[in-house]
This record gives C-alpha cells, structure tokens and sequence, in this order.
C-alpha cells in the first residue's frame, strides 16, 4: 500500500469553526520514497478570523491570507479532494493529523459539501506519527533520541523530534516544509523500531483492531495524556451503546468481584472516578495495543500472577449481567451534549444519505445559478444551509437580496461576537490577544504581531454591527 503523508497550515486549532490556509502532501511508495506531491492553499474566509497566536507559529501575514489572488476555500478544498482521491487507496499519516489536520480537513470537506471521511473510506486508512513516534519510545526505547524540556520531561514536537534525530528544518511551520521533517522520523520509525511500525500499520485497520481485541482474552493498551504514558493489562467486556466504534476493555489491575455488588448508582459512580477501571478503546482511532509480554515497566497489572490474571479475565466472561451493568454504567457516566445550533459543529449528527450525494454531484458540477435550485433536493437541512453559504461566498450575484443580506449579517456578528458565547474566535477577542502578545514580544516577533493587529483593527473599524 502507498502512503499519503500531509500536513496543514491553519489559521487556528478550532477545527470545526478554523480553517485550512495551506495543504501540502505528499504520496510515498511502501519504502518512503517520495513519488507525487501536491500542494495548494487558500485565502481567509470572510467569517473566519484568524487566532494571533496560530499567525505568529506560521508566520502568514495578513496580506498573504487575503491575497485576491489565492484560490478560494471551495476552489482549495475541491483541489484537495481531486487530487487525494486520484492518488488511490492508500494510508494517510500526518504529524498529530489526529489531534488537529483530519479534523479540520474533514470540517473543510464537510462545509464544502464533499465526503468528509474520505481518509478511512474506499480502502483508505490512517494512523499519526505522532502517536507512532510516542508508542516507540514506550515500547522499543533507543530508537528515537529525544530532547527534553528542563523539567526532564521529552519533547515531542516535530520541530524537536527532527532536530534530535539529525534533521534541521529551516521553514518550520510551512506545510511542505514540515512534511520533510515528518518523512525523516518516518524513516527512522520504519527501520529502526519494524515491530511498532507493522503494529501501527495493522491497527489503523479498524477491521483489525476489532479481531485483536475479541481474539486476545489479556491485551495490552496504552494512552497519551500531556506527553505522559499510561499502560494498562485488559480485556474487552463489550460495546458502548452509544457509539458501535467505542469498546470497553476492563483493567486487570482491578478485581471484578469488588464491582459485583455495588448498585447501578454506586456503579456509575465508581467508573466516573479515577483511576478508571474501564478504558475507553475506539477500534477506529488507532489504538496503541501490544502484546502482555512487552508491557512496559509500571504497567500495574504485570505485578499479578498469571493465574490471577486469568482468573479475573474469567469472572468477567462467567458474569455477563455484570459486565453488560458495567458498560451500562460507563455509558451512563458520560455527558450527554445536546445537537448544536452551529451548523459547523453538526457534523457528526448524521451521515450523508447516498440520494443526497448523488444531489451534491449535481451541485458541484453545475453553474452556479443553477445550484441554489439544487440545494432544494437535499433531504438533509444542514447540507442545504451549507450549500447556500457557498453560493454566497463564491457568486453570492445569482442569490436574492434578501438571502444574500442573511448571510452578510450571519457573518458580521460572528466575526463581531454579538451573538454570546461565541463558539469561535472573534475580532475583539483576537485583538485582546494580540495586544498581549505585543506587550511580551521580543524584537524578531513584534513587527509581524503589529502588523496582523492593524489588519483586525482595519477589519472591526469597517464593519457596522447590526442592533440586535
């Protein structure tokens, strides 16, 4: 299988209301040799304002981002798609793509009207490297060096993991640049530590992960919190009623029969207090697993016995009222979000129905004064709204004034934040930051922080807020 390795630049980390102002990527054979590449940016939305600290990381000026002559999000986002799904099934990697780039690239996909899973669907696959690199340095320690903070603590960055494993990055934050730096600890990754590396291959399959789980009565999981690892001994004891793609694994460390006569109160009590007897494993996450025999020290349950393992591993499977009262209370423990009135932040509330895509087809292959009718086929109301922005950021002419007037409105107040709280990052609040951020700037950081001040200032001074 090839590989697709990406990386964005963006103009923050809030990746449902953010956006992508650059898209770098590049297409490997299974040894890493580079073999495509692509790339493409954008310039900034007119509702979207940008985090001053996101513009001091990649260094993008405010003339850059408004450059009339970038492509439009749609036009960028649309280039995207082509150009991923014409390069084939393949594994998609990126630097923390799971913490921020996927997300977004699916929020971008999404608001755009295309599929916004194509990373995990038609045979594709994904896992990080991130999470690769820190699965190594637990489980086969040596194959990375690793600076440290001066708390001792290893740094992870990419900046810091290329650096210490031979590879200077001179245009840091630039997306393409950045995917030098990914590739270098890929290489290292791959032939140094081939065990984690085939592991993390085999469990970006979600098909994988499941049979792993459901075969090895005694497995091993470990997490990520704030650069600290956390190992656990586990079997699986079921499935979330609330999502297919959670399971439940149960830590060994712990004695099942102390759960046994707790109530249903006591139980969801319990599961809610740390440490947490159940672990949350989600077979489409890519999960680091490993086998009992090379739990890492501090691993609790390494310190019983087998016999004693097993006979915890069996209390559960000759207990299934106890075990389904178990995820019963897990799933009872965990907040209950309502649906949002943001239409961004709607994305998971449902899946695309294929009428509809045959719908968005139409759409994207139209004229634009033919779309508006088209939208009104689509059976899913988000999808309508979404569709009519686009219209309105790209020839919002062919709407009515009326709609048109909406949108503009809908717009100004989010930048404004006259409609608190503000799920996103406004004008008054960027300013605020970067007023911070001057006053603590050194001199390499300061005319560049001043500059993207000036520009929001010009921005809020040119906008009317409406009376609400």
């Amino acid at each position: 299988m090839a590989f697709v390795f990406y990386d964005t630049e963006t103009t923050g980390t809030n990746w449902q209301f953010d956006q992508i102002l650059q898209f770098a990527a590049v297409k490997t054979d299974t040894d890493l040799q580079v073999v495509d590449e692509f790339q493409t940016q954008s310039r900034l939305l007119p509702h979207v304002v940008p985090h001053p600290e996101a513009m001091k990381i990649n260094g993008l000026t405010p003339a850059q981002i408004t450059n009339p002559g970038l492509p439009s999000h749609y036009q960028m986002v649309r280039q995207i798609d082509a150009q991923l799904r014409g390069w084939g099934r393949t594994m998609f990697m990126g630097f923390n793509n799971l913490g921020l780039d996927e997300n977004i690239l699916r929020a971008a996909f999404y608001k755009t009207l295309h599929r916004p899973y194509l990373t995990v669907m038609d045979g594709n696959s994904r896992t990080d490297l991130l999470k690769l690199a820190r699965a190594a340095h637990l489980l086969a320690p040596g194959t990375l060096r690793l600076n440290t903070s001066d708390y001792g603590t290893p740094l992870f960055s990419l900046g810091e993991l290329a650096r210490a494993n031979g590879f200077n990055n001179p245009h840091a934050h630039n997306a393409r640049a950045d995917l030098d730096a990914t590739l270098h600890v890929a290489r290292i990754l791959m032939n140094e530590a081939p065990g984690v590396w085939n592991d993390f291959m085999r469990f970006a399959q979600k098909s994988t992960v499941l049979q792993h789980i459901q075969d090895e009565q005694i497995f091993g999981l470990a997490e990520f919190y704030k650069g600290k690892a956390y190992t656990w001994l586990v079997t699986r004891i079921g499935t979330s009623g609330r999502d297919k793609n959670v399971h439940y694994a149960f830590d060994l460390q712990f004695d099942p029969a102390d759960f046994a006569a707790l109530t249903d109160e006591e139980l969801v009590e319990r599961l809610a207090s740390m440490p947490r007897p159940l672990k949350k494993l989600k077979v489409n996450g890519c999960p680091v697993l490993f086998a009992v025999d090379d739990a890492p020290p501090g691993t609790e349950a390494r310190l019983l016995d087998d016999d004693e393992l097993e006979r915890r591993v069996r209390r559960l499977g000759d207990d299934p009222v106890l075990a389904a009262r178990l995820v019963a209370a897990r799933d009872a423990s965990l907040p209950v979000y309502p649906s949002s009135p943001h239409v961004e932040q709607q994305i998971f509330d449902a899946f695309t129905a294929d009428n509809d895509l045959t719908v968005l087809k139409q759409f994207h292959e139209a004229p634009w004064e033919y779309r508006q009718s088209i939208l009104a086929s689509l059976h899913d109301g988000r999808l309508r709204f979404l569709g009519e922005e686009l219209i309105y950021l790209e020839n919002g002419g062919v709407l009515s004034l009326e709609r048109r007037a909406f949108h503009a409105d809908r717009h100004r107040r989010r930048v404004l934040g006259l409609d608190l709280p503000s799920p996103c990052m406004t004008l008054p609040t960027a300013i605020e930051m970067a007023d911070l951020m001057i006053a603590l700037a050194g001199p390499t950081e300061l005319a560049h922080l001043q500059d993207h001040r000036a520009y929001l200032a010009h921005w809020r001074d040119t906008l009317v807020p409406v009376v609400a």
